[in-house]
Formats: structure tokens, C-alpha cells, sequence
């Protein structure tokens, strides 16, 4: 039985109830190739500002499938798609509030592919353990001394 094969027995008694242990998305080297490409087109084209970005647009774009930019995301980040793109969103929306930018910060949630501030400030908190505007008071405060 070949892996992948084995990896969809495995989820499919998981979820039946009768395989106790979440099986581990399966490994390849396609699935490490497509998911090399997705990240690179990420960070090289800036996806991750599309505040309607999907698993699925990303997967089209990267010319593979959801399913292994999915795996690849999982195995190499240890997150989900959209923690992956938030964690994307948030550093780009620090490198904003530190610049000499004065937009508001609901204007930077935007500009960084966020629906709204809220969201921005709940990833924010999460990865750099401050709010957005947190951040923006302390750069200020340590940019004027």
C-alpha cells in the first residue's frame, strides 16, 4: 500500500472512531516541492496582502493541489493555512507600525490583508504577546530617547 493511499485508510478510521491517533499527513517529495513553490510565491508576490486569499488560490497559483500545500504547511510551520497567513500578515503590519507610516492602525489592517482591526489585533497578540498599538507606542517612545 503506498503512503498516501495509507494516510487516507488511517484519517478515515480516525474519524470512524476506531483509530484512537490522528494519523500524520504523509510526506513526498511533490509534496515538498509544491509546498516549496506556494511559500516562495507567498513571500516573492506578497499573496498574503489578498484579504480573500484561499488554500485553494494559493494552490492554483503554486500549479499543485490543496491538499499538499495544506501538508506542507502543517509538517514544515506546524500551524493551519490561515495561522500561516496571519503570522505572514502580522510581521508585515510590524515592519508598518515601525516605519514612519502615520496611517491608522484600522488602515494598516487593511493594507495588510486583515478584514478588520480586531482580527489584526487578536494574530498580533497571539504571535508578539502586545497589541499593534502597544507596538507603535513603544517604537515611538524608544525612537524619540
Amino acid at each position: 500500500m503506498n503512503s498516501r493511499r495509507g494516510y487516507f485508510l488511517k484519517k478515515l478510521l480516525y474519524l470512524s472512531g476506531l483509530l484512537y491517533e490522528k494519523p500524520v499527513c504523509y510526506t513526498s517529495a511533490a509534496v515538498e516541492k509544491a509546498g516549496r513553490r506556494a511559500d516562495q510565491l507567498m513571500a516573492s508576490k506578497l499573496l498574503y496582502l489578498d484579504s480573500e486569499l484561499t488554500i485553494s488560490k494559493l494552490a492554483r497559483a503554486a500549479a499543485t493541489n490543496r491538499t499538499y500545500v495544506s501538508c506542507y504547511i502543517r509538517m514544515t510551520k506546524g500551524c493551519n493555512f490561515r495561522e500561516y497567513v496571519n503570522s505572514m500578515r502580522v510581521r508585515y503590519a510590524r515592519e508598518l507600525l515601525r516605519s514612519e507610516k502615520t496611517d491608522s492602525l484600522s488602515d494598516i489592517a487593511l493594507e495588510c490583508g486583515f478584514s478588520n482591526l480586531r482580527t489584526m489585533n487578536r494574530s498580533y497578540k497571539a504571535l508578539f504577546g502586545k497589541l499593534p498599538s502597544q507596538e507603535r507606542r513603544d517604537y515611538l517612545r524608544n525612537r524619540s530617547l
